[in-house]
């Protein structure tokens, strides 16, 4: 069973901002399912992609309860991205995740201290469901109201993996 409220945490600011699944509707999700499944997708009106990538099992299949995403502008694994985030919806997944997020974070302290976005990551792992989001330098090419958008972006693309994944 997924939690119903994420603990969405900046981890560059140490916001976190507490929000429903119920927050997300069930067509915006239904409308993100296939792109989950192709494990990609571009928002071509708002001049943004998203890729994930999940843990695999021996087999290489997905396993499901956590994953690494990242929201830049194209499609594929790209070296300019404008957030990177890892979330978690299952507490047999959640300590190894964390730990994953918390050293792609500690990994880009170079680059984000010099431009005030580095703040030392929290020690305790958030309650699950919970996802965790890397602003990234590249962020300042988009305008005010694309960066806005992101968190919400964030959430839906979250919710679409906990349920496209969860199976």
């Amino acid at each position: 069973m997924i939690g119903t409220v994420l603990h969405h945490l900046t981890l560059n600011t140490g916001h976190v901002a507490r929000t429903a699944r119920a927050e997300v509707g069930q067509e915006t999700i239904d409308l993100l399912l296939p792109l989950i499944d192709a494990q990609n997708g571009t928002f071509v009106d708002l001049g943004l992609a998203f890729d994930v990538m999940c843990p695999l099992d021996n087999g290489g299949r997905p396993v499901p309860g956590a994953a690494f995403f990242q929201i830049a502008p194209t499609a594929g694994l790209s070296k300019q991205p404008y957030v990177m985030c890892v979330g978690c919806w299952k507490q047999s997944m959640s300590e190894e995740a964390w730990e994953q997020a918390v050293t792609m974070y500690c990994s880009q302290r170079a680059v984000l201290e010099p431009i005030s976005l580095w703040r030392r990551p929290p020690t305790k792992t958030p309650p699950v469901p919970w996802l965790a989001v890397m602003l990234m330098p590249y962020l300042i090419a988009l305008d005010p109201e694309r960066i806005g958008m992101l968190g919400d972006m964030e959430r839906c693309l979250f919710w679409a993996l906990a349920e496209g994944l969860n199976s």
